[in-house]
């Protein structure tokens, strides 16, 4: 672990304090305030990364720090961890973050250092924590820091269970839910969707972690969790059995069969969406984290077949709202940078193709949750 101590770093190995770099004259640091954003621990996740990616620390922060902090803790890091890289790329996770799921923040190395935040800052999450529990009653909040940039509430209206995901730019999405029991525990599954496609978990710290068919994709940190999960799945069963009951007379067919139509030619090209670009997202993921060789080139190859074989429809939605354009571009430019092998290139285009990703799903979780019925 490395803790900055007025900007000279230092490493704990055992208890032992080895000195990385002496920035000043030496000596005792001088105390420190656990609160000041400069003075945040750090640890590298990848510090027996091979020659070929020298270059690309993995690190993690205990905290979230500024930006400008950030940018000055990068280019004292990169005197042990990149020294003479004339390029690279760097990636910072949070605690509850793992490598190769989205990043907190990436540095660009170059002829100077450009630094981008992907997920909140620590002023944007305290705004957005104050409007999502300014929404009403809710049992669960977590702060997704990759690239959704959000906060994620588990509420409870007159619908039923659901999760709302608080953006930045004053969006919201809704995702009606179902709390059912799984072989691994308690999962939380969008409403009419199939079991199996992409759901969420409870990590061992109470992480809000999101999962698909294939395996672990993404967590958010928890910030609070104080529901019986198990007590609220039996109370919504309850309640969506009353509402079926009740619901069966008074509504407009016409409407409800027009609704259903839109809900059908959605779900059509969803199967389409999961099944041809589901089983990309993990070589992407792979590509922005692979350490070895080896498997980078084999996930390289996985997502050259994956991309060559991307169905026509794709190309258009039946939501004027989802564009599919920009993912379908960066894939395309991360398959040539695999086929070339410019391994910098690979990292920089898979956490675009993820961005990218991240901005479609979000656009998609909008229609779906417009669309779909309460009620299977």
């Amino acid at each position: 672990m490395v803790s900055w101590q007025g900007w000279n770093p230092i490493v704990v190995v055992g208890g032992a304090t080895l000195g990385l770099v002496l920035l000043g004259c030496g000596g005792t640091p001088p105390a420190r305030s656990s609160s000041r954003p400069d003075d945040a621990g750090l640890e590298i996740l990848n510090p027996d990364r091979p020659r070929a990616l020298r270059c690309n620390p993995e690190i993690r922060l205990d905290r979230k720090v500024p930006a400008a902090v950030l940018e000055s803790m990068t280019r004292r890091l990169l005197q042990t961890e990149a020294r003479d890289c004339s390029f690279g790329f760097a990636a910072f996770y949070l605690p509850a973050m793992q490598p190769g799921s989205g990043a907190w923040a990436i540095a660009e190395l170059g002829p100077g250092i450009s630094v981008s935040i992907l997920g909140l800052s620590g002023d944007d999450e305290a705004a957005l924590l104050r409007r999502a529990e300014g929404q009403g009653e809710s049992f669960g909040v977590w702060v997704d820091d990759t690239s959704y940039a959000s906060v994620v509430v588990l509420q409870r209206d007159g619908g039923g269970l659901k999760l709302s995901r608080f953006f930045l730019d004053g969006g919201t999405n809704t995702d009606p839910i179902r709390i059912a029991s799984a072989d691994h525990g308690i999962e939380l599954r969008p409403a009419g969707a199939a079991a199996g496609g992409r759901h969420y978990r409870l990590g061992d710290e109470g992480e809000l972690e999101t999962w698909d068919r294939i395996g672990f994709l993404s967590a958010a940190r928890k910030v609070r969790l104080d529901v019986d999960l198990p007590a609220l799945q039996r109370e919504d069963e309850a309640q969506r059995a009353r509402r079926a009951s009740a619901a069966s007379a008074g509504r407009s067919q016409r409407r409800a069969a027009a609704q259903e139509e839109r809900w059908r030619k959605l779900n059509e090209w969803l199967a389409v969406y999961e099944t041809a670009l589901g089983p990309a997202r993990h070589p992407v993921l792979a590509l922005g984290a692979a350490k070895d060789a080896g498997d980078r080139a084999a996930a390289c190859t996985e997502l050259v077949q994956l991309v060559d074989s991307i169905p026509r429809e794709l190309d258009s939605s039946p939501s004027p709202s989802i564009d599919t354009t920009p993912l379908l571009s960066s894939l395309s430019s991360l398959r040539e940078a695999c086929a070339e092998n410019r391994e910098i290139k690979v990292l920089l285009d898979a956490a675009t193709a993820t961005t990218a990703w991240r901005t479609l799903d979000r656009n998609v979780e909008q229609v779906v949750s417009e669309l779909r019925p309460v009620e299977e």
